[in-house]
């Protein structure tokens, strides 16, 4: 969920959401190379080469760029236009998981612009 609340601070142009959650993405174990993607408004992490905590098996590593391309569409488009981006998203991740992020996004972009109205 770090990586998505960044995500959703970079685009909405939040510092203060950025500073908060890049402590905790970090203490969450979120990769640096990632984080760095981010920052610079990388559209996919697909080619980066990175590695995940306890996971041999890679399905991390595929869950986590899938879950970015996700963020990416959503706060881009404010759905999901890619149909197959969708249906690998359900086989791997679940329509549960799919729900959270979407509400995570909604939650903190409404954070974001709250912060940003108020100069905070």
């Amino acid at each position: 969920s770090e990586m998505s609340i960044l995500l959703c601070a970079m685009k909405k142009e939040s510092p203060t959401e950025w500073r908060i959650h890049l402590q905790e993405a970090r203490r969450a174990g979120l990769c640096e190379k990632i984080i760095e993607s981010i920052y610079n408004r990388s559209e996919s992490i697909n080619n980066l080469d990175f590695q995940t905590v306890d996971d041999e098996t890679g399905l991390k590593k595929k869950r986590l760029v899938l879950l970015y391309r996700l963020c990416i569409e959503v706060l881009n488009t404010n759905r999901v236009t890619d149909d197959e981006l969708y249906k690998e998203c359900k086989q791997v991740l679940g329509e549960k998981q799919i729900m959270e992020v979407i509400s995570i996004l909604g939650y903190y972009s409404y954070v974001a612009m709250t912060l940003n109205t108020f100069h905070i």
